[in-house]
């Protein structure tokens, strides 16, 4: 999907996982832990924007499925 968005240029493409704080795994059902997989989130946006050169101001997230319902949740 995001290459497909982007068209592979010019983005930094990143696939993220909900977390299961309880396990400290990936949730592989439902949403894990919210807040868990919201502080991975964005620790995993500013760390990739920090080394890769990104641009914390041109953010765009978008999912599939569950994870198109998280990324607006997350979005908000």
């Amino acid at each position: 999907m995001g290459y497909g968005l982007s068209e592979g240029t010019g983005v930094i493409w990143i696939c993220m996982p909900f977390i299961d704080e309880s396990d400290k795994n990936n949730s592989l059902s439902w949403w894990g832990d919210i807040d868990a997989t919201v502080t991975y989130c964005r620790e995993t946006v500013d760390s990739v924007c920090k080394e890769y050169g990104g641009d914390l101001d041109n953010v765009f997230i978008a999912g599939f499925s569950r994870g198109a319902i998280a990324c607006n949740y997350i979005g908000l």
